[in-house]
């Protein structure tokens, strides 16, 4: 029997975070304050990210982090330290858009 898909909601801020996990999501998306197109909205902060992955696991749900910036050179030395980051603090899985505009996974994923 084929398995379910997964049905991944966007979580702009804690407040949808809360509805999507609460009213049927396996999984969110959000973005940080680092290497996101969205620098001015309510991205989430180190601390928050951390935060809404224990809630994510305490639920049985994940969270993936989106790195979407059109980058330059100078924007890629800080992307391993964030990579790391995201994977210590559980992130289901993380994705960057390469200066190349071609989608690349950074090699870290988990399950819930």
């Amino acid at each position: 029997m084929a398995e379910a898909p997964e049905l991944l909601a966007p979580a702009g801020d804690r407040e949808r975070l809360l509805m999507a996990l609460r009213y049927g999501a396996d999984a969110v998306y959000l973005g940080g304050n680092a290497f996101g197109l969205r620098a001015n909205a309510g991205n989430f902060t180190d601390e928050e990210i951390v935060e809404a992955v224990k809630l994510a696991d305490s639920l049985g749900k994940k969270v993936y982090v989106t790195c979407n910036i059109i980058s330059r050179d100078a924007d890629m030395p800080g992307i391993k330290e964030y990579a790391s980051f995201l994977e210590s603090a559980g992130v289901h899985g993380a994705s960057r858009l390469a200066s190349n505009s071609m989608l690349e996974c950074l090699v870290f994923g988990r399950r819930a």
